[in-house]
């Protein structure tokens, strides 16, 4: 048993399988809807969450974990000695589990594109106005991540896929 424990919340779309297999953390993001609060997961799964904002957007908003919901997840980790991932099975060192997932992170690339920029605002990563002119325009925004940020890499509209 390692006394390493990887932790990340709930919008990683983390399998149940990978979490049972790996012992990981998960903490629930918050997710608001039609005045009612609902945890990712644990009040809601993240197909009721989607037709919840499919059924009416304008009710539906998410948000973080609050530190004290992480608090809760480090304190169960720090009572178990948990096998946190492949690396901590093999009983590798704490520096070691951490160069393996920096060597991982290297060669990750995201890449996303959203069908539609519509409901983007919600996550308060832009204005609302931009995702009503976006949407409008029917904006196909394609995203990637750097360093933990999410970057806007281009956008398709639809008169560049009938080519106008």
């Amino acid at each position: 048993m390692s006394a390493i424990a990887i932790i990340t919340d709930s919008i990683a779309c983390l399998t149940q399988e990978h979490i049972q297999q790996y012992n990981i953390g998960v903490v629930p993001i918050n997710i608001f809807f039609n005045g009612k609060v609902y945890q990712d997961w644990v009040d809601i799964t993240p197909t009721q969450a989607y037709e919840f904002l499919e059924k009416a957007p304008e009710f539906w908003k998410s948000s973080a974990p609050s530190p004290e919901d992480y608090l809760k997840v480090y304190r169960e980790a720090s009572q178990h000695a948990l096998v946190a991932a492949r690396a901590s099975t093999e009983g590798k060192t704490f520096d070691e589990v951490i160069n393996a997932a920096k060597r991982v992170k290297e060669r990750v690339k995201f890449l996303a594109l959203l069908e539609t920029i519509h409901h983007a605002y919600r996550t308060g990563r832009i204005p609302k106005i931009a995702s009503q002119i976006g949407s409008f325009l029917s904006i196909k925004p394609i995203l990637t991540a750097k360093n933990g940020l999410i970057h806007f890499v281009t956008a398709t509209s639809q008169n560049q896929r009938e080519g106008h």
